[in-house]
Order: structure tokens, then C-alpha cells, then sequence
């Protein structure tokens, strides 16, 4: 909203600086984004000037050569190219020297002498746009007749415009008189308030209607909740006075004509918007409020032919539409220079529906913006007898008696109680009655004192944003100032705060991956349906992309249900501006995803369709409640090793066991040891499922290993393993790439080991090396659990797997070095001797293992 000081003073006195009053203002709640100056930068180079000759220019047939008298010791000639100068006209003249807008190019540039087609130019009749008024530049600024020559231009169009960004709740900062009530309230003053009376020498309005007292019919009150009518007859459409284009495009808006200049002055001055309708064309002199009939369709001011749905709101005639209600007038009833009766609209529609309808048809207007917000009824009767007092004045014509208004959602003003106790439990502190009876007054709200304790305060028609006691503390705090208020330490004891194990398990591993290397992506929880399927196209586990129910952009239509397409995009937007020398690339992210709540999840080897889908979306919406919202964490690493500068030789490539190393360290951190087996997709266990996104033989179920022996206890956590080449491929992956997915919200669940320590032992250990032969499927880590059972074996590191002529079909040969030590003495031979024999008991016993000889 831009408010020019010129037009705000009207209303009140400016007592305060410019930049103080901004600042005032916005602590107050009427943020001001920018102050802008116009004319500041023009000093004497741009003034008045009259056109005393125009003549064709000689080389170009769309230019003309205006000599113009500015005051000066000659008469300048310049080359023009405006369509609408004419010999006598009034206008803004730039001389040499001049700082002016570049209506084509942007920013500010010098006027410079040149030639323009052969002739020299030393001066310029300006537009608006080059004045930086406006964004017109079609034609050039014609000024008032009665302006001397020579006179400067910033004494006339000089002002400082306060752009200030209005909040949603607050329409009235939609109005010049809205920011002047807030200025009056803020420097303990009074509003000079417009005024609104006026002639009425007509005969009475409902005796000269053809419909007598049917002049305006609401047919659908739930949607109006007020219509006045006014009529003016004999006007003169014609351009508007001086001082009205003047406020006009200093608030940002290009003059048209008188009537439509003060319907626009009005909704920019009071916030109510307006519409002037040619009275002559409206069938039968009727006015229908109703919805739109099935396929009616309207052309509007633009020229665009809009179709018309339910729920929209028509101004209509006996026959035909004519406006848009709170959106745009009708080309069938436009104001035309013929005019000579009008027939003004001041309504009231509602808020969401207007929105709705200019969202629809895509045509947002400043009607439409302050309509949207929520108007109170009683505004519309103001507004309309402010702008017929200033119809009469800029047009003339006679004003019918009376006006029509129906007002079927009349409701009684609002009034609020608001006791001093709350005031000052929510203040801090007690402010005195007078005091605060003063700000509420100042600010429009009639308010009583009850003794002992109450103020009761009639709600202003302009404000629609007071509807309980705390809403009066907030007005009385903001112009009171919040600086002026004590600051004070909080009574009474802190109470415990409340530790999420989810959040505080995520915190630790984010920490954890970062410290190895890991850089953390976070994505949009919000994506499309083709991100999400793109992955579970080949059968994941999860359910496909939830949709939503009123999305903010087609980008953001659905909540994922997997945080892997999301990290999968970051890493291929990554790797392409990483070279070998940078190393591996480590993403990982932390985040929540959305699943349907008590919905199963769709086969995970089943292809989605459009039946399936549809399935998923109705278990959300159709009883299925809210998702739920599931805490899980994604690692992806691909790429090569950095080569050493120490060692030539070519580092081997990435594969499992790098991120196997990474998961490691992280299981570490969190004191949950994770143990890995091959996925079983025949097992009947549902804990257990293959994962198609991933590659067969190069995949693992991740799981967490609690107890020991017969009493140990498996939790699958996660999976780990090499993406699928085809998965890659949809995502622009080039190369190898593993992946490991783990439930944060299952690891929460875990009781971390404990920490524990012991006393390095004086003794030295004794190490050998042991090749223990079982079935292909046996997990290493599996051997190394029974190996590091027995408390006197230190450490069991395995260092070979072999397969060949050497091991039976169907087995392998795992070789460990296993260290041996114990707390008080050295051990012998026959310790150590007797130690493996128990050992190779305990593996024959629980694997069928063997020792491999030689």
C-alpha cells in the first residue's frame, strides 16, 4: 500500500520525521518496506513548461519537434514522439543536466544533449514513468492550465511515499485514512475525517427507478451482505481535476476519468472499493445480486470473456451480467464519455468467496485484494456518500434523494470488555485507566469505564480483526510501545523439559556422520508423485506418494513416503560438478516420512496403477486419518577414493563395505552394534523383506543385536546395499552408488549398551591365526560374536575369505587373527591350546564349523 505523506497529512498532522514516523509505524504493526522520494533528485532541471509550436520532424513521420517555453531566456525545441502532445498543452519540461528514469532500460541516467534523426534535442517532455510517478509512458504528463511556467516540478509532484506492507487480519492498512488513524493514535492526535455529506436535490431515488423500490434484489445474501445504491444524473464524464490525478499516481494509480477517478480515490482513501455502472444501459434500471446461471459467462473491463462457475457472485441486470462481484466491472455497463447517469455500487461481499473467485479466474485486482481480507458491512454506506460528494464536485450532475440499501446481514457493532487485570497480567504492568482509555479512543474504539475494573469498547466498522480482550490488550500495547515496558525475569521454577529419544537419537547420528564426512542434505517433505514413484515403480516397500488435499504448487502436490528420492536427486545435482580429486561424495539426511495410518502397504513387487494409487489416497482421506509421520535416516555414498599423494598406485573402487564401514562407526556412536544378513524374500517373516530398489547379492538386512547366545535378540533397523542400476538410471547416476536406510524411530526403541572400561593389562597377548571352514551363508560377524565371547580373546580381526578346489562345494573358509590376553598373567602354550579347543567346540556345536588345516 503506498501511502504519499501529502495525502496522509489531510487527516493528521505529521509531527514526527520521516524516518521516525516509519519506524513508529512499524513497531506499531504497519510494517513500512521502503520509503520512497519522488523529485528529491529533480532540484531545478525539471519544470513547467507549455508547448508554443509543433511542427513534423523532417527525417522521421512518427516524430515531432515541440517547441516549448519553460521560463528560461529562449523557447526550446526538442524532438517528441509522444502520441498525445498538442500545441497550448501544460507540461513537465527536463532540461540538460536532468536526472530521469529510463522508461526502457530501468535505473536513472543524465539528459544529454543529442541529435535524433538530424536534429539536435536539448531537453525533454517527460511521461510519467521518466518522472518515476508511474509506470505510463505511453504518453507524456500533461499538467493543469492554471500551473505557472517555469514553476518547479518538485513543488508540485515532489512527495515521500511510505510503501507499507499491510498483515491480512488488518484491511484498514488497506486505506490512506486507516495509516493516519494509526499516525493520530501514535502522536496523541485527532483525525480530520473526510466529509461525507452532500447535496441531495433529486427527486426520491426509489421514485425515478422503473422498479421502484426493486432497484437492487439480493438473491443470494450469504454471499452480499450489503448493497447500497446511489444515482446521479446529468454528470459530465471528463478528465479528473489536478489534485485528484495527483494523489492518484502518487499512490501508484494512472487516472482514467472523473468518475472512475473518484471511485478508485475512495477505495484508496477509505478501503471501501466502489463501482460506477452507466445507469442507461442497465435493463429495467435493475440491480440482481445473484449466482452465476449454468454456462453464463461475462466480458469484463479487459476484454477478457470469462466463464462463470457456481459458486461465483454476479452483478446483474434484468437480463444480463454486468460486474463481477468484488472483482472487476462488466464491459456492458462500462463509463463511457457519453455517460450521463450513473448508478454508484458501495457493497459488501464475502471475503473467501471473492478470493476464491479471483483466484479462479485469475484476476486479482486491488477491489478483489481488500475484499478478500474481510470488510465490515458498515463501511459501504460511508464510502458511498463520500464518493457522491465528490462526484458532484468533479462532474456535476443532481443526486437522487436518499439511497437504496439492502442489508439482509445486518448485524448489531460489536463491543469487547477487557478488565484491568488481564491488561496487566498480560502487560507486565498497570497502566493507568486515562491512559488507556486515551489509546483506545484515539484509535476509534468508543470505550466506556465500568468500575471497578472494566473498560468496554465499541468496535470502529472499519476494524474486523477485534473479537476478544486480549485483541484490545494487543491495540493498547502497540501504540502504548512495547519499548516502554518493563522487562522482567519469568516467576516461578522452569518446568523439566521433555526429551524426544527420536530427536535426540537423530541429533547424535547427524553429528556423527558429519564428523566422518558426510554432508547433510534436507529436502522439501513436500514433492510431486513422479519423484516418489520413481523409486517405488520397482516395487519398494512403501505405499506410493500420499497426495494432498489443497496443495500450495503442483511441485509440491504430494508428501513423500521415502527420504531416498529426495537425497537421490541431491546426490546426482551434486556429482556433476565434483571431480575424481574431490573423492567420494557422502550425502545423508535425517527427516520424517508420511505413511498412511492403519493402511497396509501396497505389494512390494507389485507395479503401481492408477487403481492402486487411487486405493492408497482414499485410506488417507476417507477415514483413513492423518499419516503417520515416521522419523528415518538415508546415507548415500558414491564416486571414487581421492588418490593419495603418498602412494601411486590407483585406490580401489567404492563398494559395500565402505559404507558398511560408515554404518560402523555410527552403530559406535549410538552403543547399538548392528549386525547385517542377507535379505530372505522366501522367509514368512513380514520383518525380512527383499528390496527391489536395491541390487540382489549386493544388499543387507541391517539389524541390531541385543543379548548373547540362544537369548540374543535380532531388530531389523534398516537395509544397506548397492542401488539398483535402474534406479540409478532414473535418477542421471552414473556409476555405482550404495545406500543405506535406517528407522530412527525403531533405533529409539533400543536400550544403547552401556559404557563400560577396564584396566589395560600388563601382560602381552598371544596371537594366532585361525581359518574356520562353514556354509556359504554363515554371516562372518556371526563367528567373530562366538570367538569374542569368551572373555580372555581380546580381538578376532578377520583377514581372508577364500572359496576354491581347497573347501567343499557350498562352504568357505573365513581366516581370523585372534589375539589372546589375559588380566593377570601370561599365558602359556597350554592355555592357549586349551582355549582353541574350547573355541572350536563352541563353533562346531553352534555352525558345523571345521578347522582348515594347512
Amino acid at each position: 500500500m503506498k501511502v504519499p505523506l501529502s495525502w496522509l497529512a489531510d487527516y493528521a498532522d505529521l509531527t514526527l520525521p520521516v524516518d521516525d514516523l516509519a519506524h513508529r509505524l512499524s513497531m506499531a504493526g504497519a510494517e513500512v518496506e521502503s520509503i520512497d522520494r519522488t523529485g528529491g533528485d529533480w532540484g531545478d532541471t525539471v519544470c513547467v513548461g507549455l508547448v508554443t509550436a509543433l511542427e513534423p520532424h523532417p527525417n522521421a513521420d512518427r516524430l515531432r519537434l515541440a517547441t516549448v517555453d519553460y521560463g528560461g531566456d529562449a523557447p526550446q525545441t526538442v524532438v517528441c514522439g509522444a502520441p498525445n502532445v498538442a500545441l497550448g498543452q501544460k507540461i513537465a519540461f527536463a532540461l540538460e543536466g536532468a536526472e530521469l528514469i529510463d522508461a526502457h532500460a530501468g535505473g536513472t541516467r543524465r539528459l544529454k544533449k543529442s541529435k535524433i534523426r538530424g536534429v539536435e534535442s536539448a531537453g525533454m517532455v517527460c511521461s510519467e514513468r521518466e518522472l518515476g510517478l508511474s509506470d505510463e509512458h505511453e504518453g507524456i504528463l500533461v499538467l493543469d492550465d492554471a500551473l505557472t511556467v517555469g514553476a518547479p516540478i518538485a513543488d508540485i509532484l515532489g512527495d515521500t511515499i511510505l510503501d507499507i506492507a499491510p498483515t491480512p487480519n488488518r484491511s484498514d492498512h488497506f486505506s490512506v485514512l486507516g495509516i493516519a488513524r494509526e499516525v493520530a493514535a501514535l502522536t496523541a492526535q485527532t483525525v480530520r475525517e473526510p466529509a461525507l455529506d452532500y447535496l441531495q436535490d433529486g427527486p426520491p431515488i426509489a421514485e425515478t427507478t422503473a422498479a421502484q423500490a426493486n432497484l437492487v434484489e439480493i438473491a443470494d445474501p450469504d454471499l452480499c451482505p450489503r448493497y447500497v445504491a446511489t444515482i446521479i444524473r446529468g454528470i459530465q464524464v471528463r478528465p479528473s481535476p489536478d489534485w485528484l490525478q495527483t494523489r492518484l499516481i502518487a499512490a501508484g494509480q494512472r487516472p482514467i476519468n472523473n468518475v472512475v477517478d473518484v471511485t478508485n480515490f475512495v477505495m484508496l482513501e477509505m478501503g471501501q472499493p466502489l463501482h460506477a455502472f452507466d445507469y442507461d444501459r442497465l435493463a429495467e434500471g435493475r440491480i440482481i445480486v445473484r449466482r452465476p446461471r449454468p454456462g453464463e459467462r461475462i466480458t469484463l473491463l479487459d476484454g477478457s470473456d470469462q466463464k462463470l462457475a457456481p459458486n461465483h457472485l454476479l452483478i446483474a441486470d434484468a437480463n444480463t451480467g454486468v460486474a463481477l462481484a468484488g472483482v472487476m466491472g462488466g464491459a456492458h455497463s462500462e463509463v463511457t464519455p457519453q455517460t450521463t447517469n450513473v448508478l454508484l455500487e458501495a457493497a459488501n461481499f464475502t471475503g473467501a468467496n471473492t478470493r476464491r473467485t479471483a483466484a479462479a479466474l485469475k484476476q486479482r485486482t486491488e477491489a478483489s485484494l481488500r475484499f478478500e481480507k474481510g470488510l465490515n458491512p458498515e463501511l459501504a454506506a460511508q464510502a458511498s456518500a463520500r464518493a457522491m460528494r465528490l462526484l458532484l464536485q468533479t462532474g456535476g450532475g443532481t443526486a437522487d434523494t436518499g439511497i437504496v440499501d439492502a442489508y439482509p446481514g445486518k448485524q448489531p457493532r460489536a463491543r469487547v470488555q477487557l478488565t484491568a487485570q488481564r491488561l496487566a497480567q498480560i502487560a507486565g504492568v498497570d497502566l493507568p485507566t486515562e491512559t488507556v482509555r486515551s489509546i483506545l479512543s484515539g484509535l476509534g474504539f468508543p470505550t466506556q469505564w465500568k468500575p471497578p475494573s472494566t473498560f468496554i469498547a465499541e468496535v470502529p466498522p472499519w476494524r474486523t480483526d477485534i473479537a476478544i480482550p486480549d485483541d484490545l490488550v494487543e491495540e493498547v500495547l502497540r501504540v502504548y510501545g512495547y519499548d516502554n515496558l518493563p522487562s522482567r525475569s519469568l516467576s516461578g521454577a522452569m518446568p523439566e523439559p521433555t526429551i524426544d529419544p527420536r530427536l535426540r537419537l537423530r541429533e547424535t547420528a547427524r553429528d556423527a556422520l558429519a564428523a566422518l564426512g558426510c554432508a547433510e542434505v534436507i529436502t522439501y517433505s513436500a514433492t510431486t508423485a513422479a519423484a516418489q514413484n520413481a523409486l517405488c515403480a520397482l516395487g519398494t516397500s512403501r505405499v506410493w506418494a500420499i497426495p494432498l488435499l489443497n496443495p500450495m504448487s503442483s511441485q509440491h502436490d504430494h508428501m513423500r513416503t521415502s527420504l531416498r528420492p529426495g537425497v537421490l536427486a541431491s546426490y546426482a545435482a551434486n556429482a556433476r560438478s565434483r571431480s575424481r580429486l574431490d573423492g567420494p561424495l557422502q550425502l545423508f539426511e535425517a527427516g520424517k516420512v508420511f505413511l498412511p495410518l492403519g493402511a497396509a502397504p501396497l505389494d512390494a513387487a507389485a507395479a503401481p496403477s492408477d487403481e492402486t494409487e487411487s486405493e492408497a489416497a482414499a485410506g488417507l482421506t476417507d477415514g483413513g486419518g492423518l499419516p503417520l509421520e515416521r522419523l528415518e535416516l538415508v546415507l548415500a555414498i558414491g564416486g571414487a577414493p581421492a588418490p593419495s599423494p603418498h602412494d601411486p598406485a590407483e585406490p580401489p573402487p567404492l563398494d559395500l563395505f565402505h559404507i558398511k564401514a560408515l554404518l560402523d562407526s555410527l552403530a559406535t556412536t549410538l552403543r547399538l552394534p548392528f549386525e547385517y544378513a542377507a535379505p530372505q524374500p522366501q522367509a514368512p517373516q513380514a520383518n525380512q523383506p527383499s528390496d527391489p530398489a536395491l541390487l540382489p547379492g549386493v544388499c543387507a538386512i541391517v539389524s541390531v543385536v541385543q543379548g548373547a547366545g540362544k537369548k540374543a535378540r535380532r531388530t531389523p533397523v534398516g537395509v544397506v546395499g548397492q542401488l539398483d542400476p535402474v534406479v540409478a538410471q532414473r535418477f542421471d547416476i552414473d556409476g555405482p552408488l550404495f545406500l543405506a536406510e535406517l528407522d530412527i524411530d525403531a533405533l529409539a526403541k533400543l536400550e544403547p549398551q552401556p559404557i563400560s572400561s577396564s584396566t589395560l593389562s600388563r601382560y602381552p597377548a598371544v596371537t594366532e591365526d585361525l581359518a574356520i571352514v562353514v556354509a556359504a551363508d554363515v554371516p562372518a560377524a556371526h563367528i567373530a560374536a562366538i570367538l569374542t565371547r569368551n572373555a580372555l580373546i581380546e580381538r578376532a580381526d578377520l583377514f581372508d575369505t577364500y572359496t576354491g578346489p581347497q573347501v567343499a562345494a557350498g562352504k568357505k573358509s573365513l581366516a581370523y587373527a585372534i589375539a589372546y590376553r589375559a588380566p593377570d598373567r601370561t599365558l602359556t602354550d597350554a592355555d592357549v591350546l586349551k582355549l582353541r579347543g574350547s573355541i572350536i567346540k563352541q563353533l562346531q556345536r553352534e555352525l558345523q564349523a571345521t578347522i582348515r588345516e594347512g
